[in-house]
């Protein structure tokens, strides 16, 4: 990652007191200041020990119906499997009321040791490999997010953020009677705000060094009076573009 100056007073919560801001600038520090890039980085804290009863942004989930790409079909297929949930907390709860049905948006997870075995599958020599799993744990690569040992199974992973996809939140929450035993992990502050830089980063980094002036045109107007489901929104902007 390549972070220039970053105003965390601003960016951390208000409800955090000092004490804790300062310890949790520190902890972030070690990604952003470039005297620490060479430094073994250190997670402790990364994981909250006691989570809410509803599911929080950055959530951990042991089984949910996930989308792949099968190379060899030329197709999508669909399993189950453990994800990440990306969407914002308030997107996912069902007391919120919103015009239009939220998707909940996940990326898989995929264990460090079946990544690092498919690296050496398509031809990466030991010190490349071990190399890649420096830069795993620095955060180095802006598209992959590194999870240190995980409390219950204590098994490293990471998080491709270009495997997103997403399906009706309301999937999300008939796991709420489950969410002990479905949920894997909850991120601590320290944990949601690295993850919330690498998001942040990979899908928002500028500049793009591509000139995209053309003609301003205004958005359609929505009549807010309506409720737009998904299939209908998407409609509904195809024959207004």
């Amino acid at each position: 990652m390549s972070f220039k100056e970053t105003k965390w007073d601003i960016l951390l919560p208000s409800y955090l007191v000092d004490t804790e801001k300062d310890r949790l600038k520190q902890y972030l520090l070690q990604f952003f200041d470039p005297k620490h890039r060479e430094n073994e980085k250190r997670y402790d804290n990364f994981y909250h020990t006691s989570p809410p009863n509803y599911f929080l942004q950055g959530d951990l989930i042991k089984s949910i119906p996930s989308v792949f790409w099968d190379y060899q079909k030329g197709q999508y297929s669909f399993q189950k499997s453990p994800v990440i949930l990306l969407s914002n907390t308030c997107d996912v709860n069902e007391d919120n009321e919103r015009l239009q049905e939220k998707q909940a948006i996940y990326a898989p997870i995929t264990y460090l040791d079946f990544y690092l075995n498919a690296l050496k599958e398509i031809g990466l020599t030991d010190e490349q490999i071990k190399s890649t799993y420096v830069n795993l744990r620095n955060q180095t690569y802006s598209n992959i997010f590194y999870l240190p040992p995980i409390l219950k199974n204590g098994k490293e992973a990471v998080i491709l953020f270009d495997t997103l996809y997403s399906q009706p939140a309301t999937i999300l929450q008939e796991s709420l009677s489950k969410i002990n035993t479905d949920r894997i992990a909850s991120l601590s502050h320290f944990g949601l705000y690295l993850l919330l830089s690498k998001l942040s980063y990979h899908f928002c980094r500028v500049p793009e060094n591509d000139d995209r002036k053309e003609e301003i045109i205004p958005p359609p107007v929505l009549d807010k009076t309506q409720s737009y489901p998904f299939n209908k929104w998407l409609d509904f902007y195809s024959s207004h573009t």
